[in-house]
């Protein structure tokens, strides 16, 4: 039986970014290269469409469309899908802590529903708050049983083994 997980993204930069390349893409890597054909894994990136930032107003999506086309490309040739979804959801809005959490969760949502029930995604493992509500959000309106793991975005199990409080 093959196992669906996606992992999913939201707002967080995939390309030029220390923390993507060293958490989040070195674990996909491992877990397809330990799992192979037993497992179909996804991530899903939901962008904003538009960034707003000091420097001026640019696209994600035209600005780096050469760092997604390698990255889409790189992670194909490892068996990992790639998608790559435009969000209406301007940069600025994620300094607007309740009203951009509201208004992402619902542009996002029919986005993650569509991949729990008609790609029958069984695991979403979420980089933080905003994904991870998206995700709750449509696990429980539709009462399917999905496992949701929320990634803290840290490396807080691994130092917790290394100063010996957790157990490995």
């Amino acid at each position: 039986m093959t196992v669906r997980i996606m992992y999913l993204i939201a707002l967080e930069r995939v390309f030029d970014n220390a923390i993507f390349d060293n958490q989040v893409k070195k674990l996909l890597l491992k877990i397809k290269g330990d799992h192979g054909r037993d497992l179909e894994l996804t991530l899903l990136v939901l962008l904003p469409w538009i960034e707003l930032t000091r420097r001026g107003i640019y696209s994600n999506f035209w600005r780096y469309k050469n760092e997604l086309k390698a990255l889409k490309q790189e992670l194909s040739d490892k068996s990992i899908r790639l998608i790559l979804v435009r969000t209406p959801f301007p940069s600025a809005f994620f300094q607007m802590k309740l009203l951009g959490l509201v208004w992402f969760s619902l542009i996002a949502m029919p986005i993650v529903w569509y991949w729990i029930f008609v790609k029958e995604v069984q695991v979403i493992h979420c980089r933080y708050y905003y994904a991870t509500l998206a995700a709750l959000f449509a696990r429980r309106l539709f009462q399917r049983q999905i496992k949701v793991i929320f990634d803290v975005r840290t490396l807080l199990p691994e130092l917790g083994v290394e100063d010996g409080a957790w157990m490995k």
